[in-house]
């Protein structure tokens, strides 16, 4: 089982979202 984490750069600089 290999997840892979990819940061999404969102409209807010402070936030990220993991996928």
């Amino acid at each position: 089982m290999g997840r892979r984490h990819q940061i999404v750069p969102t409209p807010l600089l402070e936030e990220c979202l993991e996928i």
